[in-house]
């Protein structure tokens, strides 16, 4: 699935992008991710687009609060510099 960096808020100090899945028009119907967990993140800035996977989530009492994503080693090895990029999406 592919996003754009304007659907989510950016904390600079931490590097992390934020969303609730709402805010992202996703269902159960219409999967957050692709395939193998995979997200494509891109700049409405620059139109640079960095690839993510889900490398974790939390749950509490069995229910599931969110999915942090961290830049797959393809998109570290083509710009070193996304290595501190994060995303977390809320299941609200």
């Amino acid at each position: 699935m592919r996003y754009n960096t304007d659907q989510f808020h950016y904390n600079a100090r931490t590097k992390t992008f934020s969303a609730e899945a709402s805010s992202l028009g996703c269902s159960v119907a219409d999967p957050l991710f692709g395939p193998n967990g995979l997200m494509l993140l891109q700049s409405h800035k620059t139109g640079r687009t960095v690839e993510f996977q889900v490398c974790s989530t939390r749950t509490q009492d069995g229910d599931l609060l969110d999915w942090m994503l961290h830049p797959t080693d393809r998109a570290v090895n083509a710009d070193p510099g996304v290595r501190d990029l994060r995303v977390i999406v809320f299941n609200d």
